[in-house]
Formats: structure tokens, sequence, C-alpha cells
């Protein structure tokens, strides 16, 4: 009896090598869907105006080379979302990264800031920050800040006038790994929490002075903690901490956070000299 077969696209296949090849196809397929196996994620293609990008890969470097960070009592590393991480105790660890030109400086300065971070005590009323400038560090002068916050159970998002005037945004977030997103166009403030809208608003003041402090990450500066009695301090990590001169949009944001542990795009150096990703 003769053999019998399936032609597709001008191949032929006995009817046994078919069922197999449809066989290996379904779980495949099943593999791919199940949690313990997972298809390889694409990293993100790095968004126009990244201004700093603080990554924690056991280094408090600047990728970009133009603001490296400084730890401060005892900061350390551990595993991130991507690669490694800025490990904070909740006590008084931060990383100071000094005056940013041009971010955040003025009120009309557009400014997004974009992490992932991860906390064990979300729901404490503990101020927990992300990053920011808010009076910021040694020196410098000036009244316009802003900055990113766990507290309370809420992810909290400002830019204020010093004491004299401010909005506010915030959220609520739960413990783990979450990305989160904070954007400013001069104008208009909008909070993400895992690439998803979670509210906006307009700056109601004007007038406010440059800000010409640093910014600092996982904690305010000393001088802010000791001269208001905060702890700020984050506790837990922080990773992919980055900073944009403008604010990013959502189909931006949703393309970061949908690269998971892939990250953003990083440019590879060829021999020639040229980049690419």
């Amino acid at each position: 009896m003769g053999r019998l077969e399936s032609k597709q696209n001008g191949l032929s296949l006995s009817v046994g090598h078919a069922a197999r090849l449809r066989w290996i196809a379904g779980w495949v397929g099943l593999l791919a869907a199940s949690a313990s196996w997972a298809v390889p994620l694409a990293c993100a293609t790095q968004p126009p105006d990244l201004a700093a990008w603080w990554s924690g890969e056991d280094n408090p470097l600047d990728r970009l080379g133009s603001y490296p960070g400084t730890l401060d009592h005892g900061t350390g590393y551990g595993t991130g979302f991507v690669a490694r991480a800025f490990q904070f105790d909740g006590i008084d660890d931060s990383m100071r990264v000094g005056f940013l030109g041009g971010i955040g400086l003025t009120e009309s300065d557009p400014v997004s800031i974009a992490a992932w971070a991860n906390t064990s005590t979300a729901a404490t009323a503990t101020l927990q920050v992300i990053a920011g400038n808010y009076m910021g560090e040694q020196g410098g002068s000036g009244k316009f800040s802003m900055y990113l916050m766990i507290n309370n159970g809420n992810l909290v998002f400002s830019v204020d006038q010093r004491q004299l005037a401010g909005i506010s945004l915030s959220t609520p977030i739960s413990d783990g790994w979450h990305f989160v997103t904070a954007t400013y166009d001069g104008t208009a403030l909008a909070l993400y929490v895992d690439g998803e809208a979670r509210g906006s608003n307009t700056r109601n003041f004007t007038g406010a002075d440059a800000n010409t402090r640093g910014w600092t990450v996982g904690n305010f500066s000393d001088e802010t903690n000791a001269g208001h009695g905060y702890n700020s301090s984050f506790n837990g990590l922080i990773d992919e901490v980055t900073l944009f001169g403008r604010a990013l949009s959502l189909a931006e944001i949703g393309s970061i956070f949908g690269a998971g542990a892939a990250g953003i795009c990083t440019p590879t150096i060829f021999a020639n000299g040229f980049e690419g990703i």
C-alpha cells in the first residue's frame, strides 16, 4: 500500500511525520505559556532624552557617564529585577547623585522619573524615597523640588514650591516589585504603576526659585532628614533608576514595563567605534 502524504508549501511529509511535528509544536506552545518556562523578552528601545541611568550593577555609576552616584551609610547591592539593584536598609542608606543641570531645575522643566522598586513594608507610615531633589543635598538653593516615594501603602509623586505650595498625586501600591514612573511636562504631572496610568493633575503654583540642589536616590539628603526629623530611607531594592528630560508617553512607559527583566536596550560598541542596539 502506498504511503499517505500531506503536501504543504511544496514540501512532501508523511502523515506520521506531520503528526509528530504537530505534537512537538503543541508542546512548545504549552511550555511557552507555562509559568516555569518563558520565551526570553526583548529589551525596550531606549526612549529619547534619557539624561541619567543608575542601573545598580554593583556600582553607583551613571550608565551615560555624566552623573556618578555616591553611596552613603553602607548602601549596598542585591538581586534586582534587571540583573543587580541598589539595596537600602530603611534606616539611613542613601545615594547622592548631585546637581543634574537642566533636570528638575525650574518649574517649567519637563522630567520623568522611572525605576523598578521592591519593598516589603509598603503599608508602613514611614517615608520611603525612591528619587527626588526635595531640598536636595549639601549646598545649593531654590524652592522648586519634586520627589517620588512610597508612604502608607501609596506611591506618591509631588511637585512643590518648598513649604509654600505644591501638588501631589498618590495611588495604592503593594509589596514586591513594581515599575513606577512619574512624569512632569512643566505643567501637568502624572503617575504610573506597572505601565498603567494612575492619575494626573496640574501644577497649582508659579514663581518658584530655580533649584540648584542635588538629587538623591533611596532617601532624602541627610540635611533634609535632620532638619525635619524625617526617616526617609527606602526599605528594599531599587533598580534601573532613570531620569528623562521630558515627560514619557504611556506607550514608552508600557514598552519598558513590557520588556520586564530584559530592561532598556544598551548600546553595543563595535570595534570601529560605532554604536548599535
